[in-house]
């Protein structure tokens, strides 16, 4: 199985090891982009390694960058199963990202006073909705945290209550 030549399709070796596994030889690379004391932004390439480089980079499906965190990130990792991406800020804070749209799911802001400098996945959360992780910083701790996917679902529909109730009040002000 040569990449260069586009491989035999037959479950050889990939470019990084990775296979054709019932035809699917579809890799999806993100990057994020950050400078110091500015937000974190995230874009995605999505390939297909069964296909000739040029053929590849030809067809391959690109995502617009997306601002996944208003700091700076100094350390990331992915979860086992690829759903979701951690960055630790440069300001100690923890994000959860997910990987497939790049959008922000929870944040952990004052994880650490210091930046960050590595974070790992350790499994996934109870209810196995988002992760399990260790930082660590250069406050020199080591910080056990669990990020979940926050829904804020219930918070919009009770400020739409509320919204609701105020107009309603000023309609009965403005009526007498």
């Amino acid at each position: 199985g040569d990449f260069k030549n586009g491989g035999d399709g037959a479950g050889a070796p990939r470019a990084g090891g990775l296979k054709n596994c019932g035809g699917s030889t579809r890799v999806r690379l993100v990057c994020f982009i950050s400078a110091a004391g500015q937000a974190t932004w995230a874009s995605a390439v999505e390939i297909d390694l069964a296909l000739t480089p040029h053929a590849a980079a030809a067809c391959a499906v690109f995502s617009p960058p997306r601002r996944v965190c208003v700091h700076s990130h100094t350390a990331a990792c992915a979860s086992e199963d690829g759903r979701y991406i951690i960055l630790g800020s440069g300001e100690g804070c923890l994000t959860l990202v997910d990987a497939h749209s790049l959008r922000p799911l929870a944040s952990l802001p004052g994880a650490h006073s210091l930046p960050v400098t590595a974070v790992i996945a350790l499994r996934a959360a109870s209810g196995n909705t988002g992760v399990e992780c260790l930082s660590v910083s250069a406050d020199k701790r080591g910080v056990l945290s669990a990020l979940r996917p926050t829904d804020n679902s219930t918070m919009l529909l009770i400020i739409l209550a509320v919204l609701v109730a105020l107009l309603a009040a000023v309609l009965m002000m403005a009526r007498y």
